[in-house]
Parts: structure tokens; sequence; C-alpha cells
């Protein structure tokens, strides 16, 4: 017999709040999520606040997604309601996390039933180190990336698959812009042409695909601008898919292997961090692989469109990390600082997967599973909280104009070192107000350091 969890809607809205709480709490309490960077989505909010005379682009802090300018755009009324204080910055992240929970039991109720989506709810909130931390790092762009799949995997179940009319031309425009604000929405939305082709091929036509494109152009034309413009994104591709000194060929095969072995068995691992007992890790991780492997068994026999799109971009991300240079493959515990980030679409679709296995137990061990994991959850809050008094000014500078200026030269100088780049920091911080300007240009005068946003300001 199956525990029975009535469909009452104020359930989840219990829970919501109870999130809303928890994070509030690890954000009052917890100097484990201060990120230097995140002052940059500050001075992005200042930037805009004091009217300066430049342009979008040159707003942007990151050379990989145009997304990065939202974070300091939803800032802006923080700000101006509640003045330019740092602790803000991780404050702007629960509206961001509150959208998440929603399009996850959205997304989990459609799909897999309510059961599901309350048990996926309470994973989320009671989550690995991971989750709890990154999640309220506002430079976490790859957090940003989960909100972005789950929307297109909605907004491409409600717009395509389930309409007999399906319109392409809306889901297109949506796609476009969703890439121009995170690259790894791309995915998303590759999983999505995949799941038209092996269901419903007669959709996967010349006409839908042009109808798509059109409108998929206009919403990735202010990507195109930005490379048009910069070339950023070129180099940024090159540094990460095409430079390569150690490749070969030959060693191709053997080495896309290695880094598989890495990746599966030591990285996606060590990714469910947690605060006092690293041995959850492997129950996350066991649990992860048998309800992937639950969910693959079960759309084999009975085809399931959420099942396909969660399996195929899990399996789309592996590929990413394969293909990539990126510097995740050694062994040994991810950094927790800059690598670990890249997981958190792995860490969605695994506990995704382990809601709806658990959602299927029967009476007794799915009340043992609940209470495993809000047990192991607890444990993982209490890690993060700190009962010592925080100099908030210390770890949470609300802006540095200095730093914008390091970031510049690290921008231009370090993508185009050969170009008139090298001219173009100083140019952006003489369009700054007067009074902002010799910051911007101190900073383009600082020698390059490894990690950009240290803070060196603070301004009352």
């Amino acid at each position: 017999m199956n525990f029975k969890l009535g469909k009452n809607t104020q359930i989840p809205l219990y829970i919501l709040i109870l999130g809303m709480l928890v994070y509030t709490l690890i954000i009052l309490t917890s100097t484990d999520i201060f990120e230097t960077r995140d002052i940059f989505f500050g001075t992005t909010a200042k930037l805009m606040i004091d009217g300066n005379d430049i342009s979008f682009n040159e707003y942007s802090i990151t050379d990989n997604r145009q997304g990065s300018i939202i974070e300091g755009i939803v800032l802006i009324p923080f700000f101006l309601l509640f003045g330019d204080h740092g602790i803000l910055l991780k404050f702007v992240n629960l509206p961001i996390l509150l959208l998440f929970f929603i399009l996850v039991y959205y997304f989990m109720n459609t799909n897999f039933g309510y059961k599901s989506a309350v048990i996926s709810l309470l994973l989320f909130i009671f989550a690995p180190v991971t989750f709890l931390r990154w999640s309220l790092v506002v430079n976490t762009h790859v957090f940003h990336s989960t909100i972005y799949l789950l929307a297109i995997f909605i907004i491409f179940q409600k717009l395509i698959f389930n309409r007999e009319i399906p319109h392409f031309m809306l889901f297109g425009f949506i796609s476009g812009l969703f890439i121009t604000l995170n690259y790894v929405s791309l995915i998303g939305v590759m999983s999505c042409f995949f799941v038209l082709i092996i269901k419903r091929r007669r959709l996967f036509n010349l006409k839908n695909l042009s109808l798509f494109l059109i409108l998929f152009l206009l919403g990735i034309s202010p990507l195109i601008h930005f490379e048009l413009t910069s070339h950023r994104i070129t180099r940024y591709v090159n540094r990460w898919f095409i430079e390569d000194t150690s490749f070969e060929v030959s060693n191709y095969f053997i080495s896309a292997l290695i880094k598989v072995k890495k990746i599966l068995f030591e990285n996606f691992l060590n990714s469910f961090q947690f605060g006092y007992f690293s041995e959850f890790n492997y129950i996350y991780y066991i649990l992860s692989i048998i309800a992937l492997i639950y969910l693959l068994k079960n759309n084999l026999s009975k085809f399931k469109v959420a099942s396909t799109l969660i399996l195929t971009s899990f399996v789309l991300h592996i590929l990413f990390f394969i293909l990539s240079n990126f510097p995740l493959f050694y062994s040994g515990p991810l950094d927790q600082i800059h690598d670990i980030n890249y997981f958190m679409p792995l860490i969605l679709f695994s506990l995704l997967s382990i809601a709806v296995l658990i959602s299927r137990m029967k009476n007794k061990l799915f009340i043992l599973f609940i209470f495993i994991f809000i047990s192991m959850g607890v444990t993982n809050i209490v890690s993060l909280v700190s009962f010592e008094k925080i100099d908030y000014d210390q770890f949470y500078a609300p802006y540095c104009y200095q730093d914008y200026g390091i970031n510049l030269r690290y921008r231009f100088e370090v993508f185009f070192p050969d170009t008139s780049g090298r001219y173009v920091p100083e140019k952006i911080c003489n369009k700054l107000n007067k009074e902002i300007k010799d910051d911007c240009i101190r900073g383009t005068n600082v020698e390059i350091i490894p990690i950009i946003g240290i803070n060196r300001c603070n301004y009352d």
C-alpha cells in the first residue's frame, strides 16, 4: 500500500514558506555563501542607477552570457528601497529561488504527480551543501541555468508537444532569448528537439524548422550583436573548446574515456558536498544512479516526455564536459569555490529523479527515505549556519568601481592581447560620471590577478 499524500494545496505553500525561511537563515548567519565576484552585480546596479553613458554590452561582467546583466537589474529596486548595503547582494537571490521552487513544483506536478512535486520541494530545501550554497551566490550563473532549463521544458510541452497546432515561432523566440541570457539553455533546446525526433517526427519538418528559426534569430539577436561588436564569445569558445595543446586525435578516444570515468565516478560523486558527514555523498550518488536508471527503464516501456528531457539533458551535460577543456577532471574533491557549480544542472536532474523514485516507494520505505533526506539536509543547513556575529561590511561590499575597472582590463586585454582591446577599458571608464571615473581608471592600472573581484572597496 502506498503512502497517501492528499492533494492539499496548502502543503506546497507551507513548504515554500519553510524554504524561504531556511534560505533567509543561511543568508543572515553564514559566511560560506560569500563570493567575491558578487560585487560585480552590485556595481552593475549602481552604474545603472547613476545613469552612466555606457552601452548595454559594457554593463556585462562576463564573456559567456548576457544574463549577467539581469542580476544587476534585479538589484536596482533593492538598492533604491533599502540603500546600498552589501547584504542585499544575497537577498536578491530569494525571489530567484522562489521562482525556481515554483517551476520545480509545476514541472513535477504536471508530469509525475503531486506526490513527486512535494517531495522534490523538500529535497531542494533540505539539499546538499552544493545546492544550498551556490543557489545563494549571485555570481553562480550555472544555478540560474537550472531555472532556464526548467522553463524551457515547461514551455516546450505547452507550446509544442501537447498542442495539435504547435507554436514554433514563439518557442523559437523564447529559445533564442534564453540562450542569449544563458548558454546552458542550448542543452535544454537540444533535448526538446531530440524528443520531437523520436516521438513526434512529423513535426520535425522544413516548414516548422523555418518558423522556429525566424524568431529564434530575433531572440538571439542581442547575442549576435554582442559577438559582432566584441568577438569575445569567439574567444570564449576557442578557449574552452578548441585550444588544447595536449590534444591528439590518436589519443582522443582514450582521453574521452578517462574524462567519463573522472566525471561520473569522481567529480559527480564529490559534487554532493555535505557539511559534517562526507559519507552522505554516497547516499545521494547511489540513489541518483538508481533513480536515473529507474526513469530510463520506465521510459523504455512507456514513453514520458519529461523523463526523456531529464535523461537527455543529463547525457548532454556529460558530453559537454567531455568535449570541453574545463579544468574539472582531476582526482579528489572539486574546488569549493570555482568548479563545483558547473554540476548544478546534474544535481537538478538527480534530485528530480530521486523525488520520482521515492514517490513510487511503499509506505514504510517512503517514510524512511523522507526522514533520511530531511535529516541529512538539516545537518547541511547547520553546517552552514554560524552563531558568531558577522561583520557584513567586511564580507559584503555593495559595489566597487575599481573592481569594475579591473574586470574591464581582464575582459579586453586577456582576450585581445595583440589588438586595440588594450585601450578599450580606459575609454569606457572615461564615459562614466566624473566622481567615479578615477576609481574605474585606477582599476584598469592594477595588475591582472588570478581571481578577479577581490574586495578592495568599502563604500558606506
